[in-house]
């Protein structure tokens, strides 16, 4: 019976790592969304420039909050190394966010999924998420944690 269950949990571990890592070593669309100033926001538009990680998070996530806290604490060392970091909510109203970001001074750039499209694109399975893009426009790792030892080979040293 046991050994029936390990079985089980390892399939379901290895079909879940298969997931997370589906669009791993892939070019990335050129993505346009809108941010919560309004202003278009292109992917491909950091492609040769800037290395991306995008968040994707909500504002009932608890874990979303605290990662959205760290994130902002160190954004400004990150865009000193390289990297743009995107702060994707999804499925919530621009007001919603509006009011969760003023609430937290969050100052990192806020981008709206209002229609999951691109999470859909990535195939979130929840929030957080985070899809790290490197300087060449590919995607690197879709990972549900966030670890910048990772990434660090990818940034400007």
């Amino acid at each position: 019976m046991a050994r029936r269950y390990l079985i089980i949990l390892s399939a379901v571990f290895l079909l879940f790592c298969g997931i997370l890592s589906a669009v791993a070593g892939q070019l990335a669309p050129d993505l346009r969304l809108h941010s919560l100033r309004s202003d278009a926001v292109s992917l491909g538009s950091f492609k040769g420039k800037k290395a991306v990680l995008m968040m994707f998070w909500t504002t009932w996530c608890p874990y979303c909050r605290e990662q959205l806290m760290s994130l902002n604490d160190s954004y400004k060392q990150f865009s000193d190394q390289g990297m743009e970091v995107l702060a994707i909510n999804v499925g919530e109203s621009a007001e919603k966010v509006e009011k969760f970001v003023k609430l937290r001074n969050l100052s990192l750039s806020m981008i709206l999924d209002s229609d999951s499209s691109v999470a859909n694109y990535f195939e979130l399975m929840g929030v957080p998420t985070y899809v790290f893009i490197d300087i060449n426009g590919y995607v690197v790792t879709k990972d549900n944690y966030f670890a910048i030892e990772k990434y660090k080979p990818y940034l400007v040293k």
